[in-house]
């Protein structure tokens, strides 16, 4: 995979949950297209990197600049920074703050954003970037069409989507000949429509 096709997600919390930094992402582009004027700025810190790894010089810039200012924005106590050993992490200091990393192969069973934290934001994002591809598709699908998977508050809210079982609902059999030239188009937003439906119960 190149390092164009990635981004490293950098999560952190305190350890009752009551207190949630900003996602940290780090991409290969320094300033990437999608966030240059006239579109909004990057609304997480955001990092470059030429593989979109976290490495030494990273993880200290992270440190620096998000981690230790957001702490000290709501407390001026002593506070612990548990991680994995990795050594991308590099040697981290700053008044107040102990790091405590973590024995060799114990993160998937002590650390607790690999618990379960990490899988579970993952499968929210998934969910929200399959309705927004939902959307789009849906929205050629009527252009070529004329028609489109009924609206619905579930593309963008939490409620379940409604059963698609009729591709032809999607233009699937009635499509004109503009868009019969994709057809597997149709039984792909069948597809996404029903996992979109059956993936929201337990998501959100």
């Amino acid at each position: 995979m190149r390092a164009k096709d990635r981004v490293t997600a950098v999560l952190c919390v305190n350890a009752d949950g009551s207190h949630k930094l900003l996602i940290a992402i780090i991409g290969k582009a320094v300033r990437p297209l999608c966030f240059r004027p006239p579109a909004p700025g990057f609304p997480m810190p955001y990092f470059s990197q030429v593989n979109s790894w976290m490495d030494v010089p990273t993880m200290a810039h992270w440190f620096a600049s998000v981690f230790v200012q957001e702490v000290r924005r709501v407390t001026t106590e002593p506070v612990f920074l548990i991680m994995d050993n990795a050594p991308s992490h590099g040697e981290l200091k700053e008044d107040g703050v102990t790091i405590v990393c973590l024995p060799h192969n114990t993160t998937s069973m002590y650390q607790p954003l690999d618990v379960g934290i990490i899988s579970a934001v993952k499968r929210r994002y998934n969910g929200r970037l399959l309705r927004r591809v939902l959307r789009r598709l849906n929205a050629q699908t009527a252009a070529d069409c004329g028609t489109g998977l009924p609206s619905s508050p579930a593309t963008d809210q939490h409620s379940p989507a409604p059963p698609v079982d009729d591709p032809s609902a999607l233009g699937g059999p009635s499509c004109t000949p503009r868009s019969a030239r994709s057809p597997h188009l149709c039984g792909a937003l069948c597809m996404a429509a029903a996992a979109a439906s059956r993936r929201c119960a337990f998501q959100w």
